[in-house]
């Protein structure tokens, strides 16, 4: 075999012909690939694009799905790729071996059926599960023949962030070529691939959780925090394509502290938007502070707790010193009577869940005014706890002490999930909605919070001794 070598000129124009063709973004040896977009921002449907695309590497056109196992294989092989659009209600016509697609649509109640089984193949069989937008279009769209009473499915799936997902036959889909499927993956090196790039993405979150560290300059570390972390799903490098400015920000910040709580320093740092509560003298108050992202549109947020420590135990001291600010206070040390305890350090939990209300206010009404609306999941990490007992000012804590014998003392740094991976995080429903006829439009923004916020409440109880199962939404209100 001879080998041929191309002149600096030549080489360049194969170079250049090889990105026009492949749609290929070419830096220091890597490559990725620039998306094909069907959708704009709002996730309206692009119909110039449309009518101008073919199957391959980013379309893949289904006039329908008779079962999961190729729903499967078309969305994992989206998902180890470079992400992509299903269309669902497309028939191909092949005149003179030259594909043709005809927008025929689907009926309404087989697009309920369709839209069912997509969601049933993403959650029971592809791991692991990843996000997936699903899309109905309605008709009428002349410009593309598709009438009324018919619907298009647009399945918006991303580059997973988690890879390799595995298909329901256990396989391994990725698109290659032009091919109007997706291809079984049998290459140790791209599968090796795949697994760094949900490594990278471990290391982009780290990243994230580590950037809250640097308000320990204080020297606080002794006193109890609760990090709180809120993430985008899929989570991207970058989601903003214009800069958020402060003063952008002005009336939401203005308006929230007159009816939560007012952020004494607001500030931007590098990317971050940082709201900050700046503590008493009185090292025993609260204080919150909170970071947005510009770029990905994450957010952080660090509670630390109230706190006092008693060096020689005595509870007519401890009565004196709480008796004033909490109604269920006498009934608590009524628990820790039959304890001995050289010293003791309380930890307030009272005002920790309603911080997380209210972050979480302030980072929807952020989420609203750069109009995203797609999942979120978070991430909680309680930090410098070790060997301290919490307190609720609330009769259902009290009751709970009683009937398992508390007090319960915390365990030092303890985080759900464990591991930095964004698929077992703790999901996050912006359209959450309550079991009752409760319209989601009849929510106030503080009820709609302490709803979309459960997941992560039950977790923080679960963290402190105190188990609910998350479906006792009323019990957990009473908390807040």
């Amino acid at each position: 075999m001879s080998l041929v070598l191309l002149s600096k000129p030549r080489a360049k124009c194969y170079y250049a012909l090889a990105k026009r063709r492949l749609g290929l973004v070419v830096k220091r040896h890597k490559i990725k690939m620039q998306r094909y977009q069907i959708l704009d921002q709002n996730k309206e449907l692009l119909i110039e694009n449309l009518i101008s695309a073919s199957e391959g590497w980013f379309i893949e056109y289904k006039e329908k799905f008779n079962d999961s196992s190729k729903a499967s294989k078309s969305i994992t092989s989206f998902l180890n790729s470079y992400g992509g659009y299903i269309v669902v209600g497309v028939k191909e016509i092949k005149e003179d071996s030259i594909p043709k697609y005809q927008f025929i649509g689907i009926d309404i109640e087989l697009a309920k059926r369709q839209i069912s089984l997509i969601k049933d193949t993403i959650k029971r069989n592809i791991s692991p599960t990843p996000y997936v937008d699903i899309l109905p279009i309605p008709g009428p769209i002349p410009e593309i023949g598709l009438e009324k009473g018919k619907q298009l499915i647009v399945i918006d799936v991303p580059a997973g962030n988690n890879p390799p997902y595995i298909s329901l036959s256990g396989k391994i889909y990725r698109r290659k070529h032009d091919s109007s499927e997706g291809e079984e993956e049998n290459s140790r090196y791209v599968v090796d691939e795949l697994y760094a790039k949900s490594k990278e993405i471990e290391f982009l979150i780290q990243k994230e959780i580590d950037a809250l560290n640097y308000i320990d300059k204080r020297n606080d570390y002794k006193l109890t925090n609760l990090n709180v972390y809120y993430f985008p799903s899929p989570f991207p490098n970058k989601l903003s394509k214009e800069i958020i400015l402060l003063s952008d920000l002005d009336d939401i910040i203005d308006d929230f502290g007159k009816k939560f709580y007012k952020f004494d320093n607001v500030y931007t740092e590098g990317p971050n938007i940082v709201f900050r509560s700046v503590l008493k003298n009185d090292y025993r108050n609260s204080g919150v502070i909170a970071l947005f992202n510009r770029n990905n549109y994450s957010f952080k947020v660090r509670i630390q707790s109230s706190e006092t420590y008693f060096p020689k135990f005595n509870s007519d001291s401890l009565l004196i010193s709480f008796r004033a600010n909490y109604k269920f206070f006498d009934e608590f040390i009524h628990c820790l009577e039959n304890e001995r305890f050289q010293s003791l350090a309380l930890v307030g939990f009272t005002d920790v869940l309603k911080s997380v209300v209210y972050s979480f206010c302030l980072y929807k009404r952020i989420l609203d005014h750069v109009n995203y609306k797609a999942p979120l999941c978070s991430k909680i990490i309680l930090s410098n706890a070790h060997g301290k007992i919490p307190f609720m000012d609330y009769k259902l804590f009290i009751e709970h002490c009683k009937k398992y014998k508390m007090p319960y003392f915390i365990s030092d740094n303890s985080e759900y999930p464990i591991l930095n991976n964004i698929t077992s995080f703790i999901p996050i429903d912006l359209e959450e909605k309550s079991s009752s006829e409760q319209k989601f439009e009849e929510y106030s923004e503080q009820e709609f919070a302490i709803l979309t916020t459960i997941p992560i409440t039950v977790k923080i109880l679960g963290l402190i001794g105190m188990d609910f199962p998350e479906g006792d939404r009323e019990a957990i209100k009473m908390l807040i």
